[in-house]
């Protein structure tokens, strides 16, 4: 017979370091560095659990908890607010904590094409040339992807 699980409450505060400010998760975390926890078969992001434990509500779904504090393992609920997804990384980016935030154009990893490049296309749609006939320059870009270029739709950073 297996021994009865403990309450979420007292799960999730036996794997938790209080600070000054903030309240530690120091049980296990996913590939983002969020805590997470095993409940019925389904890892749950720790912050999540919190907030509805120590709130009292559940969580909508498609809703996130943020934190104020912007430490990933921070379970303070003191520090959690809910938001959506849209404020979440206008939350990230106004706090400069986006990975990504600051990577563009051809700094990015899987970028096919270079400033330089996107100016060349650029300029040359604006003496007329289409989307379809700078394809054949620019194999490796499809169709679509020179039409956003050109438009300003993609690569909107570059002048």
């Amino acid at each position: 017979m297996t021994p009865p699980r403990l309450p979420l409450v007292e799960r999730l505060s036996r794997h938790v370091r209080q600070t000054r400010t903030c309240w530690l998760w120091t049980g296990g975390k996913i590939s983002t560095g969020y805590g997470a926890i095993r409940v019925k078969g389904k890892n749950i992001l720790v912050h999540r659990l919190s907030y509805e434990l120590h709130v009292g509500h559940p969580v909508p779904k498609g809703v996130c908890v943020l934190h104020r504090c912007d430490v990933r393992n921070c379970v303070n609920p003191e520090h959690l607010f809910l938001g959506s997804k849209a404020d979440n990384v206008h939350d990230m980016d106004s706090k400069g904590r986006r990975v990504n935030g600051q990577l563009r154009g051809e700094h990015v990893a899987t970028a096919k094409v270079t400033t330089e490049m996107v100016r060349e296309m650029r300029r040359r749609a604006s003496l007329g040339e289409t989307a379809k006939t700078l394809m054949a320059d620019y194999p490796m870009i499809g169709h679509s992807n020179i039409w956003m270029i050109i438009t300003g739709k993609t690569w909107r950073h570059v002048t």
